[in-house]
């Protein structure tokens, strides 16, 4: 086969067995052990295409790595910058109760939260992960 062959054609077996081992390790340990090796895949020359590189499992699983991180980073840049929380619920009261208590039946309620990024260490901007210096630690 040539190296233009896709992944999947060139190593479907080896992986549908690997799949199999993976299955059998999750049932009886003692078994199979060698489940948890995945197979070795061959170094590719300079110069690969593109579409044979994205088939290969080990450079899918990078790429859902860098997904991963890139979403972390996204997450803690959002939390440095305040929240606004705005919510409101109307509702009614059992018609029953309505002689027990004087006030309407028909209740509403709007609530609002406002929430600020602070740190553990203490202020605002020390969440940014840049070490103080001596000089200005708190005593």
């Amino acid at each position: 086969m040539s190296l233009a062959t896709p992944f999947s054609k060139r190593q479907g077996p080896e992986l549908a067995g690997f799949a199999a081992r993976r299955a059998c390790a999750a049932r009886v340990p003692d078994r199979c052990d060698d489940a948890s090796r995945a197979p070795s895949l061959p170094d590719l020359p300079a110069g690969t295409p593109s579409d044979v590189l994205v088939q290969r499992p080990d450079v899918r699983q990078a790429e859902q790595q860098l997904l991963a991180a890139n979403a972390n980073i996204g997450a803690a840049r959002a939390a440095f910058f305040p929240r606004i929380t705005l919510t409101a619920g109307i509702g009614t009261a059992s018609s029953d109760l309505s002689g027990l208590v004087l006030f309407q039946t028909r209740l509403a309620r709007l609530q609002n939260q406002l929430q600020f990024y602070r740190a553990p260490g203490g202020g605002w901007r020390s969440g940014f992960g840049l070490p103080l210096s001596p000089s200005r630690s708190r005593k």
